[in-house]
């Protein structure tokens, strides 16, 4: 891989970082068929049955991320070690290290997920390799009626919870049941009860302390059972539950989880337009959308850019680079100003700051 000048271009990242289905049985088909669906693919991970999760950006070291030159592939933590400051910035670079604490997903859910709750970073159930953990759901698509599970209903207490899950009964009727369409965003605040339901595909930009484990409790798996390769069957094994975990960090107060905001569908044919769609936690998120040139100031911090629709020209047709939709590339600190050819796109700009 050359490195003249590497953080003078965009960082192409692997476009089929992908679960394999036995973890996310709960997965559907729209991640390939239709996000990735233009995006040349491994032909084992084409051939996957489902794709649950498709890990855009990564340094985790079960799913790490690799930057694609060609051929060529290098994993993104071992190109943030070798161009530290002019990747990530002076500022993260002091107080993250040579890493990132961004993880962004996307999740296609064709059933439902475990209802579950992120502890908060520094709690004491933490072991010291393990992080807490806060998150944003975007919502990319949802069939008619489907939605999410979102806190707990006023006056519910741990006892009545702890009771609920003791009888085997569903704790789902405990929890508000939120429809929702493509555009909205929802932040998923640690120690909130949580879960994806059937039929929503979203983009999910998560946080963590790098080098850490983002931990997730399980509450519930709506009684589902697997067998020993993952697999649905009435002869397999329930998952592991951490009910006492859980009842310690769940927030319990009963207050609605209001949305974060809201993506308008984007006329993709008007011209560029740019606007910050949320900050939250040091979270930033900005969305870029239309046809023709943009000249975009960047934030002086590594840029993680996702391509939702259409298509990005980077620099002129001659010499610069296309992203389309189901792609996803980084820009690095040093960059200060992003020179783009837009062609119907639609795209979500992220960083941390």
């Amino acid at each position: 891989m050359c490195e003249v000048n590497l953080w003078q271009r965009p960082l192409r990242l692997q476009a089929d970082n992908f679960t394999p289905p036995q973890r996310t049985p709960w997965g559907g088909r729209r991640i390939l068929e239709k996000l990735k669906a233009g995006v040349a693919l491994d032909p084992v991970k084409a051939a996957y049955s489902v794709v649950g999760e498709s890990w855009e950006l990564s340094v985790d070291p079960a799913f790490p991320s690799h930057i694609v030159e060609g051929q060529e592939r290098r994993p993104l933590p071992e190109v943030l070690a070798a161009w530290g400051e002019a990747l990530l910035g002076r500022r993260h670079l002091a107080r993250w290290g040579a890493s990132t604490p961004l993880l962004i997903k996307s999740l296609d859910a064709a059933d439902r997920l475990s209802l579950q709750v992120h502890p908060p970073e520094g709690h004491r159930l933490l072991a010291p390799h393990e992080s807490g953990k806060f998150e944003v759901w975007i919502i990319l698509e949802a069939e008619p009626g489907a939605g999410i599970y979102l806190g707990l209903h006023p006056g519910t207490s741990p006892e009545a919870l702890r009771a609920c899950l003791a009888k085997g009964e569903d704790p789902g009727a405990l929890c508000p049941f939120v429809p929702v369409k493509s555009g909205d965003i929802y932040a998923i605040e640690p120690g909130t009860l949580h879960a994806i339901g059937a039929g929503v595909t979203l983009l999910e930009p998560q946080l963590t302390v790098p080098g850490k484990s983002g931990v997730t409790y399980r509450v519930w798996d709506w009684g589902r059972r697997y067998d020993a390769c993952g697999r649905p069957s009435a002869q397999g094994r329930l998952r592991d539950l951490h009910v006492e975990a859980s009842l310690e960090v769940i927030d319990f107060s009963g207050q609605a989880v209001a949305p974060l905001g809201r993506m308008a569908p984007a006329d993709v044919a008007a011209s560029p337009t740019q606007g910050l769609l949320f900050a939250r936690h040091g979270l930033y998120c900005q969305r870029v959308s239309g046809t023709g040139a943009l000249a975009l100031d960047l934030p002086g911090v590594m840029v993680a850019v996702v391509v939702l629709a259409g298509a990005l020209q980077w620099g002129d047709a001659s010499g610069g680079e296309r992203f389309v939709v189901g792609e996803a590339f980084l820009l690095a600190a040093a960059m200060r100003t992003a020179h783009l050819d837009l062609d119907g796109a639609d795209s979500l700009w992220l960083w941390v700051a």
